[in-house]
């Protein structure tokens, strides 16, 4: 489980790693590195599932 009290977190501020994850990709679209054929990653940016990025970027924190 991932405790997450930023914007678009549930109630008790619990998630699974599955809605963490679309919580930051709804919440914050402009982060997101999406993929292109010959387009290199902006680095800056987050790769889709990298659950590490996002949970430093969210200052989210993981919990039993």
């Amino acid at each position: 489980m991932i405790y997450y009290t930023g914007v678009g977190s549930k109630i008790d501020y619990r998630h699974t790693q599955k809605e963490f994850l679309k919580i930051m990709h709804n919440e914050f679209p402009e982060m997101v590195a999406w993929k292109l054929k010959g387009v290199p990653l902006d680095p800056k940016k987050i790769k889709k599932n990298d659950l590490a990025r996002w949970m430093a970027f969210s200052g989210a924190t993981k919990i039993n």
